[in-house]
């Protein structure tokens, strides 16, 4: 059975020693043992010698008498002659004779044999693995109630090793090893009720299953435990018997119970120990353990801020395919932070994540497809990452989705869909989703009253959630008095918010709304400083009215000369071409206006909006 962090450990067993009573045929202690001649007395006998394991001459004399009881087909003298063969107890250590014997006393239906088998076969001990093979000698042992078998035949079912997988087959083996207090497998019992596998979920029911084997101290049943008072799960959260448990299962060396404290003492506060925790398991090589280690130091928590052994800390655990550290470390890449900048490197660790499932990658994959970062534009693949991205609900991707559908990008254009994924984004109250979805109503509807109350409803609520798109909309909207009565002061508070966002539309048309003096007293003073703020963002509507001002009107705070009017109008040029498609357009009664002053000037082309 295979498992993240419920922890459930593949059983394992070794061969085993019968332990057998003594023979009345052994004289005292102190006294010369007789020879007998019945293999029942000669296999006694042998087991008598054999239990002084520290001594040569002793395992020799019981190898000679289980040898005699074997040769006369005594069945459990042939599978202990098979483990002496196995181990060198009493005679040279021998694989092909060890089998020879094992295999006599199971087909004379030694449960112990049988299991043994098994394990030759399971391992590729002598020959081959054999699945097949192996799961018909534990199989046989597990149909006489051999316990080790029994837990064994469990993992068999549960992995598909040497059988079809069966949940429900796995449960019931390891449902009659646990009954026999067999350990491991209330362990792996615990494991199927907590996940729902082969029997209803029951977190109850794992609780006690992995108390009872954490009482028999086995380690992954005790980390186990500890994990369920940590999160409340089959029983209420108590930190305090988390940590108990899990201190104990870490003391047997359980890296997993090692990496959970780190995580406990997280959750209590105690950042300084759970580094020192999340330290020991990154050092046994535990990739989580590894990835939280590279948070503390990326973050300066519980630890100085250390980017580089972040950066050490993530490329181990991204070694190791944990999609979150493939995503950081393309982060740590792109931004520069403890290497040198590299964007090749920062995307090809995107893509990682990205093929791993992690959302946040899917989006930059996507990204990097659309605007031909570091490879060539390519829509269809950008619109496969959205895409991966969207169906995992990502709001951030279902709104970025529908822009492919609305835009034609890697797909043909289909308004329907793209509402469709704005709606979901919106229904998550993602504020970009609202918004991405009003201008779409807005876009093709507006002419219905009731088209344009719906879409101004989702302006209005993207606004209010401080998208700076919908806020700058939402004042244009109170600017011209569309869907809204026109109020002048409500659009200079909301070009104003989506401005001081860093808008650069939004700041030109605060620009225009000063020059032009209309519904607020004229003032050149704030209509250049909203220009500028327009402008350092190369927005080339602003570069325009920056060089009209200096060229005609006496600011005082701006040069007036020819020169720094000429400067402004060759930044124009040179920013209109430049892609706006980030850009929310600008409201139709300020576009004649920049219109009007673009195609004055001479020997430049005439100014196009992207929408």
């Amino acid at each position: 059975m295979k498992n993240t962090y419920n922890f459930m450990i593949k059983t394992t067993t070794i061969l085993t020693l019968i332990l057998c009573h003594v023979p009345p045929v052994l004289a005292k202690e102190d006294q010369e043992i007789t020879s007998p001649t019945q293999a029942e007395d000669q296999f006694h006998l042998a087991m008598h010698y054999k239990k002084n394991d520290d001594n040569k001459q002793d395992l020799e004399k019981a190898f000679r008498w289980m040898e005699e009881a074997a040769d006369q087909g005594h069945a459990e003298a042939q599978h202990q002659l098979g483990l002496m063969y196995d181990r060198g107890k009493g005679v040279a250590k021998n694989e092909k004779k060890s089998f020879y014997w094992m295999q006599k006393a199971a087909d004379q239906g030694i449960a112990a044999a049988q299991f043994d088998m098994s394990l030759i076969y399971q391992e590729g001990i002598i020959f081959p693995k054999n699945p097949e093979k192996a799961f018909e000698w534990c199989q046989k042992a597990a149909d006489q109630g051999y316990p080790n078998a029994e837990a064994v035949l469990g993992d068999m079912y549960y992995d598909g090793e040497g059988t079809p997988k069966n949940s429900e087959k796995a449960f019931y083996w390891y449902q009659k090893a646990a009954d026999q207090d067999y350990p491991d497998a209330k362990v792996s019992l615990g494991y199927m009720y907590n996940k729902g596998e082969g029997t209803p979920k029951n977190s109850e029911k794992a609780f006690y299953w992995y108390q009872k084997a954490a009482d028999k101290g086995i380690p992954e049943a005790q980390s186990n435990l500890g994990n369920m008072y940590f999160i409340g799960e089959g029983t209420p959260k108590n930190p305090e018997k988390a940590l108990y448990w899990l201190k104990k299962a870490a003391d047997q060396g359980n890296i997993i119970a090692t990496y959970l404290l780190g995580k406990q003492y997280m959750a209590i506060s105690n950042e300084k120990e759970a580094v020192h925790w999340y330290q020991k398991a990154a050092d046994k090589g535990l990739a989580s353990a590894a990835f939280y280690l590279a948070l503390m130091y990326n973050n300066g928590r519980g630890v100085a801020q250390n980017p580089e052994k972040a950066f050490y800390w993530y490329q181990k655990a991204a070694d190791h395919n944990i999609p979150e550290a493939e995503f950081n470390l393309g982060l740590m890449y792109n931004l520069g932070r403890a290497v040198p900048k590299d964007l090749k490197k920062a995307y090809f660790w995107y893509q990682k994540a990205a093929e791993h499932g992690y959302v946040s990658a899917q989006v930059n994959v996507g990204l990097q497809y659309l605007l031909g970062i570091e490879t060539n534009r390519n829509l269809e693949k950008a619109f496969y990452w959205y895409q991966k991205a969207a169906d995992q609900g990502n709001e951030d991707a279902e709104t970025r989705f529908g822009y492919m559908y609305q835009l034609g990008y890697g797909t043909p254009k289909d308004l329907e869909k793209a509402k469709y994924w704005y709606q979901k984004a919106a229904d998550q109250d993602y504020a970009s989703g609202k918004y991405a979805l009003g201008q779409l109503i807005y876009d093709t509807g507006k002419t219905n009253p009731k088209n344009l109350a719906e879409a101004i409803k989702w302006i209005k609520q993207a606004a209010y959630q401080g998208n700076e798109a919908a806020e700058c909309f939402l004042g244009a909207l109170y600017e011209r008095g569309e869907g809204v009565p026109k109020n002048l002061e409500q659009a200079i508070y909301w070009l104003q918010r989506s401005a001081q966002q860093g808008n650069a539309l939004a700041a030109c048309n605060l620009g225009l709304i000063y020059y032009q003096g209309e519904g607020v007293p004229k003032n050149l003073e704030q209509a250049a400083y909203w220009f500028k703020k327009s402008a350092e963002q190369n927005f080339a509507g602003a570069d325009f009215c920056l060089g009209m001002m200096t060229a005609h009107d006496d600011i005082p705070s701006y040069p007036h000369t020819m020169d720094e009017s000429l400067r402004w109008y060759q930044k124009a040029q040179l920013h209109v071409h430049i892609s706006m498609t980030e850009v929310t357009p600008p409201s139709p009664s300020m576009i004649p206006f920049l219109q009007e002053i673009y195609q004055s000037l001479d020997d430049l082309p005439p100014l196009k909006f992207t929408e």
